[in-house]
């Protein structure tokens, strides 16, 4: 899953996960597409830690993401 975007501040800009950044695992499970990248995340509780593979400028490289809670919509 290749990223176009992340927040500022969001739990993946905290770990350094950038725009253009490909996501290859979600702690060691394949990220096929984004519904498998949102799938994961939805079933991760808050506050958990995760390991997240990327691939950025053709490296592979291990990330730890501490997992936050989705803000609330007014």
């Amino acid at each position: 899953a290749k990223l176009q975007n992340v927040l500022h501040n969001s739990p993946a800009a905290r770990a350094g996960i950038r725009r253009n950044d490909i996501l290859r695992s979600w702690n060691g499970v394949e990220i096929k597409d984004f519904r498998t990248l949102f799938r994961l995340a939805e079933m991760t509780p808050p506050n958990s830690t995760v390991a997240v593979t990327l691939i950025r400028a053709g490296v592979e490289q291990t990330v730890t993401v501490q997992v936050g809670e989705l803000p609330a919509t007014p």
